[in-house]
């Protein structure tokens, strides 16, 4: 990455309920940059975004995730795609500027069938260690053996060690796919992880497909050993998953998720919404509720009919107590989608929803009316923002959203 690029202050000017645009249509309620005739359907919302102080992270990585250390650095990690290997990385900014401090590798895997690295998510413990878990799918014989991993460093991501292959250093192991660990600590300090996890085949319209729910496990060595498995989100034969967790002001818990619209064989291939689930404590989990779902139009892809979808959801707590999700969607490309080779996840533009106010376990409603979005653009000037991650940067006040293929990050400044 080029420190000019970095040291250009990346900043996403949102400024909700104020003037910033035109009078029109628009679609999804938004007012965006080169918004289209064909895509408008209501009346716009005043929207300012620069969508060009938006910083590249890396050409060729994927899936972004971070956090800021106690020190105040901010952490980002990604995987970088290469012709013979894919590369785990993290790289440091700092808080002040995001003027890039150093990069750093830490695994890396063969780039060929069978092997599958990805959602790299660091997570600073109460020792101040710094645990890293991720993905590691590994072929074995004709199948595949699918593995969530944890490394971690006690130098604040300058050297990296990998637990043991035969006890330390799995979240989980199974034949069928796990995927996406979220960390944090419950009300009791206990450090645990929530993540996807694929369980029995069901049929699907006479296509196999698995069920996937959410898991949670617990750790009380610092993230070395996980154990107590506990399916906290499941429903029917929904694929439940990319789970994100925020702590509220009273202390409570809420957890966000993709999930099929409907969660038994509705459609042939099932559209993604946003839900969520609440905790008083971090450890038992109520019920499903939605939070969002795209307008329902059906549509023809190279997959056959379609629906539009949200998903890859991220969460976190401002500083005036506010929840802010982050989340993508391809519901802005009803006419053209599947264009670009019939590789419709490339075409995702990203939403941002806020709650009213500072909600509680016993009080949680989302302002609609606050929903804005924009299109980033891949090097092919495709519509791409596919993956979603937050982190609050402290010294600042101010979050910072993660996304995309190639990665990306920007602050949003929602102070206006």
């Amino acid at each position: 990455m080029h420190k000019t690029m970095i040291k250009s202050a990346f900043v996403f000017l949102l400024m909700l309920g104020s003037a910033g645009c035109q009078a029109g249509r628009c679609g999804n309620n938004l007012c965006e940059v080169k918004e289209t005739v064909a895509s408008c359907s209501r009346d716009c919302k005043p929207l300012n975004i620069e969508p060009s102080k938006i910083t590249l992270v890396d050409k060729t990585g994927t899936g972004p995730r971070g956090i800021q250390l106690i020190n105040g650095t901010l952490i980002v990690g990604f995987v970088q795609n290469g012709p013979d290997a894919s590369a785990m990385n993290i790289h440091k900014y700092r808080a002040s500027d995001y003027g890039l401090i150093e990069k750093v590798n830490i695994f890396n895997r063969p780039s060929r069938s069978g092997y599958n690295l990805g959602n790299p998510t660091p997570f600073q413990t109460k020792s101040g260690r710094l645990i890293l878990g991720f993905r590691d799918h590994l072929p074995e014989g004709h199948h595949k053996r699918f593995r969530l991993r944890v490394t971690y460093s006690d130098d604040n991501g300058q050297s990296w060690m990998p637990g043991k292959e035969d006890s330390t250093g799995f979240i989980d192991e199974s034949d069928q796919g796990i995927w996406e660990p979220f960390f944090y600590y419950d009300k009791f300090d206990v450090l645990r992880v929530v993540y996807a996890k694929e369980k029995s085949a069901e049929d699907c319209f006479r296509r196999k497909g698995n069920r996937q729910v959410i898991a949670m496990k617990s750790s009380t060595d610092d993230g070395l050993t996980w154990e107590n498995e506990t399916e906290i989100v499941g429903e029917g034969v929904s694929r439940d998953g990319v789970p994100a967790v925020t702590r509220l002001w009273d202390g409570s818990y809420l957890l966000v998720f993709e999930s099929w619209r409907k969660s038994g064989c509705g459609v042939s291939i099932p559209s993604l919404v946003i839900r969520s689930v609440q905790s008083r404590d971090g450890v038992e989990w109520g019920k499903r509720r939605l939070v969002y779902e795209p307008k329902s139009v059906k549509r023809y892809s190279s997959k056959g009919i379609d629906y539009p979808r949200a998903s890859w959801p991220a969460i976190t707590t401002l500083a005036d107590g506010r929840v802010l999700i982050a989340f993508t969607t391809d519901e802005d490309y009803p006419d053209d989608y599947g264009r670009y080779g019939g590789k419709e996840d490339k075409q995702m533009n990203e939403r941002l929803l806020l709650s009213k106010g500072a909600p509680s376990y016993e009080a949680l409603e989302w302002d609609y009316s606050s929903i804005a979005g924009f299109a980033p653009q891949d090097e092919r000037s495709t519509p791409n923002a596919r993956f979603s991650f937050l982190m609050m940067n402290r010294v600042k006040g101010k979050p910072v959203l993660l996304m995309g293929l190639p990665p990306r990050a920007m602050e949003i400044d929602l102070s206006k």
